[in-house]
């Protein structure tokens, strides 16, 4: 797959409204109101594994659909930066319970209504506007300040705020499913080993 081309400051060509995969450049649907639907429905336990590509390709792509086109989505996502592969850090930082402080902190910073009727902005203008508002004092990053402060060295208030702005654990829907036939079969008294030795 071919890489789309890093953004740079000298660069004065239009964002890019199209991925190149395949020698041909595919036009896409760039919006970052998109985008975020698109990754909030891949993350999704609900929608079936073999419709997810099928929506990505029906949201994103505009006309004809290249030979990857999870791959052609994944590089756009990363606004020619190489983001391949997890650097097993943890995660600091979500879209959907982080919200309203983007959408607070964009409006601080920037002067943007990220809620306003314009949902056009383009994906690799949000990332960028986003990373900025990690480097700047604002409701976002105060919060993963506090995300990734050490409880056990701050005072009791301190960690009971710590407490509340954790992020939510992500369990599959094989957890959700395990862990329901645990708790049925505790309120009826039976053993649940066997369902652990699976």
């Amino acid at each position: 797959m071919e890489k789309i081309a890093k953004l740079t400051l000298g660069d004065v060509r239009p964002l890019p409204q199209s991925v190149r995969q395949a020698g041909r450049e595919w036009p896409v649907r760039p919006g970052a109101r998109g985008v975020l639907r698109i990754l909030r429905m891949l993350e999704d336990d609900a929608v079936a594994d073999q419709h997810k590509t099928a929506l990505l390709i029906r949201w994103f792509f505009v006309e004809d659909v290249p030979p990857d086109p999870v791959g052609a989505f994944r590089a756009f996502l990363c606004a020619g930066e190489d983001c391949d592969g997890d650097d097993g850090a943890p995660r600091d930082f979500d879209y959907e319970q982080d919200a309203a402080e983007i959408v607070s902190s964009f409006q601080q910073l920037y002067g943007l209504d990220l809620l306003g009727a314009d949902g056009g902005m383009h994906w690799w203008r949000f990332r960028a506007l986003l990373t900025g508002c990690f480097c700047t004092d604002c409701a976002l990053s105060a919060k993963v300040r506090l995300r990734k402060m050490n409880p056990s060295k701050a005072d009791a208030a301190t960690q009971e705020a710590i407490a509340r702005v954790q992020l939510d654990t992500r369990e599959s829907a094989e957890e959700r499913r395990m862990a329901a036939l645990v708790s049925e079969r505790l309120k009826q008294g039976l053993a649940f080993d066997d369902l652990l030795a699976r």
